[in-house]
């Protein structure tokens, strides 16, 4: 079959940046939309792409990669190419503060509608705005430059259907847009009490305690709080895109959802807010949750934030325990995006967006004297928060973070320290950060102008006098604006008992020499930074850098480090480091390195067990692909478990190098090759040796063998498994450019042909010309674009 785009299998894999490794599995990678980034669509009548800016001045800074579209010309245009069928669209755009703009919407150059946008919740000056949190803002760059607008479309956009949005007044700045099928809406469950349109919400929650309430599809307006005190409701709506309710007050704490009592859930909600401040504001989300709670599709904007979980009444239990948040979207708030506070305990929060908050998009405050314990945030993604970080822990015991994507924050990607007041950090147990990606992350002007890391550690006295008892393992820090890590103390003891283990580094100082209101000459784009002269230890291994940047001038920078102990540990837990070919099929031979190996009992490719492994040392591992997937190397250790991803089961095109081995043994071997017309014996030649051994190499195969299938005849008997030559190429944009036609672009180190399966993670690939492959995967992290007269055919 030859068709354009006629199939995408899209795969849950994230890649960051356009050079780095593959971290699969981070970050909310299910999430149900696709995203279209504005400067990779097609620009017409006047649009044109920003140039990409660190700097806190320029709008851009605070866009998805620093760069957004410029739409204030008359009728300009921003056009993509549909990958999946849609019908719910998301925009996230700038226009100046206090002005109104109209965008058209498109679908294959039909008018939909016309979608008006304001500056109602954007806009943020932080240093004027009379926010007892605000106090002592002395950053007069306006935050929150962005907001969102939603709109669901009478009818599904067709792959390769066309999207355009078009300026009809105004002055927009569009970043992107995202789309997602939006399944029908949810019915009312057997037994549950339908609210019947009219009346107070409250009093039909109030007369149905302990019943599963539906609320229709529609919007509700509600002027104050939604409350819930009787154990084992829940609040059901038709749907995220279906079910709105909106909060009309204007007074503190008088909105949002509260729950005062055991299991009580909600599920398939909006919720927005007339508010559009910090002060005199609620949170969409209130009160406290147990193990029999669980939260889930629900979308909250503009709220104060987006859930504070904690009871500061005399009703219902005294603290949140063990409930489950999934598949939430907490965007636009201004402030905290989740807040785990006042006790709350053995709660998770896994699979969520969190989006352009003006606090820490996930933290754990130990507030009020009340210890938080056994927290979990999982595959989760921030990206663009402006104020605080992506992830925070203050002080407790034994929380951790793992599998979290946080990119193009405006401060700090992670952070920990002891600066309000509560329960600092335990002397026993261990907070743990692991397998998590920083992009774009930290600053040397925060809010109150003073620099803070990617990862930022700070030591006060409010909360104890120290900062104790974390690690940070497999943790990847991309283009950092200012320092990877930083160490500081104002006040306090120090750092105590921290571990960094398997830390990669890759570009530092990337705002340098922007962002510097206070004329400073300190150096600044260290890999890790100390200041304040604090006591305390810490042990690392595995540090990986490159790229450091800005204008520093060491890696390490120790004249801050007073008497704290920095110190490389003796031997480092198992990590995979590398492995190679990354493309193989089944019965190739993989060569693994890395470290602590001896002892391993298992290695694994995409998770199908290898056919055989040998320890060649403590940090190297011969395998043999077995059947074989896309996806994580894993070896197990007698320490557990480790992956490192990337590997694609297939073979790159444009003449190859690889071996197989038979399955079985014996004493001869023969090894056979069906091209189409049946088995037949192979001969050692220019493409075959080792034709008579276990182990058959093959030399400069074309891509046109593609389906060519190989099996071993052993001791004139019994036959070999089957293997099956097929070609891949991924995109790693490590050409620098976003052409599908530079060959330094991708994995193979040539451009994909007709007979190749090409693989498309992450970043930004434009095609420019006429061509085909045999097949494409998308990812929910990539942007695709086919210019204008250009075609790719699709040949399976």
């Amino acid at each position: 079959m030859n068709s354009i785009f006629s199939r995408f299998l899209i795969i849950g894999i994230f890649l960051a940046g356009n050079s780095y490794s593959l971290f699969a599995q981070r970050g909310y990678y299910d999430a149900p939309y696709k995203r279209y980034e504005a400067n990779t669509g097609t620009l017409s009548n006047g649009a044109f792409a920003m140039t990409k800016s660190y700097a806190q001045v320029d709008l851009q800074s605070e866009a998805s990669d620093q760069i957004c579209v410029n739409m204030t010309a008359a009728n300009a245009a921003v056009e993509w190419t549909m990958i999946e069928t849609a019908d719910g669209l998301v925009v996230r755009y700038s226009i100046p503060n206090g002005e109104t703009a109209v965008i058209g919407v498109y679908v294959d150059n039909v008018r939909i509608t016309g979608i008006t946008l304001t500056t109602t919740w954007s806009w943020e000056s932080l240093w004027n705005n009379g926010n007892p949190n605000n106090g002592g803002v002395t950053n007069k760059n306006p935050k929150m430059r962005f907001d969102e607008v939603r709109y669901k479309l009478p009818s599904k956009i067709a792959v390769n259907g066309k999207l355009k949005l078009v300026r009809e007044s105004g002055n927009p700045y569009i970043d992107f847009a995202e789309l997602e099928p939006v399944p029908p809406a949810v019915t009312a469950p057997v037994g549950a009490a339908v609210y019947p349109g009219s009346g107070s919400i409250q009093s039909f929650i109030n007369a149905n305690g302990g019943k599963t309430i539906y609320l229709p599809a529609g919007i509700y307006s509600v002027g104050g709080t939604l409350q819930f005190t009787t154990a084992n409701t829940k609040l059901q709506g038709a749907g995220m895109w279906y079910t709105q309710i909106n909060f009309t007050s204007n007074t503190t704490n008088n909105g949002g959802l509260w729950g005062y009592a055991t299991n009580i859930s909600y599920d398939g909600l909006y919720l927005t807010t007339n508010n559009a401040s910090r002060s005199n504001s609620y949170k969409a989300l209130n009160g406290v949750y147990t193990s029999g709670s669980t939260i889930t599709n629900v979308w909250a904007e503009h709220f104060e934030c987006g859930a504070w979980i904690a009871n500061y009444t005399s009703t219902g239990p005294s603290v949140a325990d063990g409930f489950t948040l999934s598949n939430c979207r907490f965007r636009n708030n201004y402030a905290d995006g989740i807040n785990l506070c006042k006790g709350t305990s053995n709660a998770v929060v896994e699979h969520c967006n969190f989006r352009n908050n003006g606090d820490d998009d996930m933290a754990i405050w130990c507030a009020n004297g009340q210890e938080c314990n056994n927290n979990t945030f999982r595959y989760n993604t921030s990206e663009n928060c402006w104020r605080a970080s992506g992830v925070a822990i203050y002080g407790g015991r034994n929380n951790q973070a793992y599998n979290i994507i946080v990119k193009d924050n405006v401060e700090a990607g992670l952070r920990a320290n002891n600066t309000f007041p509560g329960v600092t950090f335990n002397a026993s147990g261990q907070h743990v950060f692991h397998d998590i990606t920083l992009i774009s992350c930290g600053t040397f002007n925060d809010l109150y102008n003073n620099p803070v890391g990617a990862i930022d550690l700070y030591c006060t006295n409010v909360s104890g006098t120290q900062v104790r008892n974390i690690k940070f393992y497999n943790i990847d820090i991309i283009d950092s604006k200012n320092d990877g890590i930083y160490f500081n103390k104002t006040n306090g003891d120090g750092f105590y008992n921290l571990i960094f283990e398997n830390i990669t580094i890759t570009n530092t100082g990337k705002e340098y020499p922007y962002n510097n209101t206070n004329n400073s000459g300190a150096k600044r784009g260290m890999f890790v930074r100390f200041n304040g002269n604090p006591n305390g230890n810490a042990t690392y291994c595995g540090m990986n850098y490159s790229g450091r940047g800005g204008n520093a001038v060491v890696d390490e920078d120790l004249s801050g480090k007073g008497a704290l102990t920095w110190t490389a540990a003796s031997s480092c837990p198992p990590a995979i480091s590398s492995f190679t070919p990354t493309n193989a099929i089944t019965g190739s031979i993989i060569t693994i390195t890395g470290s602590s190996f001896t002892g391993a009992t298992a290695v694994s490719f995409g998770g199908i067990a290898a056919t055989s492994f040998t320890v060649v040392s403590n940090t190297v591992i011969t395998a043999v692909v077995g059947s074989g997937a896309l996806g994580t190397v894993s070896v197990t250790t007698p320490s557990g478990t480790i992956s490192k991803s990337g590997f694609n089961y297939m073979l790159c095109p444009g003449g190859i190098n690889s071996s197989l081995i038979s399955t079985i043994t014996g004493s001869s071997y023969q090894w056979q090759v069906n091209t189409g017309s049946g088995f037949a014996n192979v001969t050692d030649g220019a493409n075959h040796s080792g034709t008579s051994s276990a182990i058959l190499l093959l030399n400069n195969i074309p891509s046109s063998w593609y389906g060519y299938e190989y099996r071993c005849l052993v001791n004139n008997s019994t036959y070999s498994n089957t293997f099956i030559l097929k070609f891949t190429d991924t995109w790693t944009g490590a050409g620098g450019t976003t052409e599908w036609e530079n060959p330094a672009n991708w994995s193979c180190g040539v451009v994909p042909d007709a007979n190749t399966d090409v693989i498309i993670n992450t970043g930004t690939v434009i095609l420019n010309s006429i061509t085909s492959c045999r097949s494409i995967s998308v990812s929910n992290f990539a942007n695709f674009t086919v210019t204008g007269g250009n075609q790719l055919s699709l040949l399976q």
